[in-house]
C-alpha cells in the first residue's frame, strides 16, 4: 500500500508542478494570473516542505499531513487557481476564453473530486485492524497550530 501512495504521490506531484508551469505559460503577460498562479506555487511548496520535514520531527501539522495527502491537497488547489484564470473575461489574459473543451474539463475534474471526497468520507473510519482485531485510534496527535483549532466536540462549548 505504501509503495502505490507512494507512485501516485510522485506521479501526481510532478503532474501539478507540470500543470502550474502551464498556467504560468496561460497567465502571459497578465498581472493578477501571474499572482495568483505564483501565490499558489509558494503555498503548495510550503506545503510539501513542511510535509518532508516531519522526517526531522519537525510538526508544523498533523502527523497524517503526508506527502500523499499534501499532493492530492494541492492537485484540488492547482484546480482551483486553473478554474479562476478560465473565469477571467479579459480575452488578452485568458487564452482559453470561449473554449467549449476547456469549459467541459473544468466540469468533468470538478465531479472527480467531488466524488472523491464524498467516497472518501463516506470510507473514512477512525478504526484500524491489526492481526485481524478492530481497535479504535485513539492516539492525540498534537502540531505547531494544534491549540489554534479546536479539534474535539467538548473544546467547543
Amino acid at each position: 500500500m505504501q509503495a502505490i501512495m507512494l507512485t501516485v504521490s510522485i506521479v501526481f506531484g510532478l503532474a501539478l508542478f507540470a500543470w502550474l508551469g502551464l498556467q504560468f505559460w496561460w497567465a502571459g503577460s497578465c498581472g493578477l494570473s501571474i499572482a495568483v498562479v505564483l501565490i499558489t506555487l509558494l503555498f503548495v511548496l510550503f506545503w510539501y516542505i513542511a510535509s518532508f520535514l516531519q522526517c526531522c520531527n519537525v510538526n508544523l501539522f498533523r502527523k497524517n499531513a503526508t506527502v500523499f495527502t499534501v499532493t492530492l491537497a494541492s492537485i484540488y488547489v492547482v484546480y482551483l487557481t486553473w478554474s479562476a484564470m478560465a473565469s477571467n473575461y479579459n480575452s488578452e489574459c485568458q487564452l482559453n476564453m470561449n473554449d467549449n473543451k476547456n469549459t467541459a474539463l473544468q466540469i468533468v475534474i470538478g465531479l472527480v473530486f467531488t466524488f472523491i471526497t464524498i467516497s472518501s468520507i463516506a470510507v473514512a473510519s477512525n478504526e484500524s485492524v491489526t492481526n485481524g482485531q478492530k481497535s479504535k485510534n485513539t492516539e492525540e496527535v498534537q502540531s505547531v497550530g494544534g491549540d489554534l483549532v479546536a479539534e474535539k466536540a467538548e473544546d467547543c462549548k
